[in-house]
């Protein structure tokens, strides 16, 4: 019986302790910090031809059900507002904030270990 316990134990925990795959990270916080662009600098995407947030998705484990959530953190914080001396947009301070932020990383983290 014990040995039966032993072994349900080690394998619940197994499975808790996957771990993080940090290319996996990567990607969810660089399709966040993509969205959050495209958010800020409207037309980004196309003015410039570039697709990371598309190659972030593409090439990264993220679910259409993921999709949602990143959206909502780029938008909210797309619209943060920073103050500058110089009244100067600052959207890639935004962005970082979001990218660098706890947040999205335990978001990130979670859907890695997916």
């Amino acid at each position: 019986m014990r040995f039966v316990l032993l072994f349900l134990l080690f394998s619940y925990c197994s499975e808790k302790a996957k771990p993080v795959d940090e290319s996996e990270v990567y990607k969810i916080k660089g399709l966040a910090f993509s969205q959050c662009i495209n958010e800020v600098y409207p037309g980004f995407e196309d003015r410039y031809n570039d697709g990371s947030a598309s190659g972030f998705f593409q090439t990264s484990n993220v679910s259409i059900d993921d999709l949602p959530k990143i959206d909502s953190l780029a938008t909210r914080h797309s619209k943060k507002e920073f103050l500058s001396a110089t009244k100067s947009n600052l959207g890639l301070m935004r962005c970082l904030e979001l990218y660098n932020s706890q947040e999205l990383e335990e978001f990130a983290i979670k859907v890695s270990k997916n």
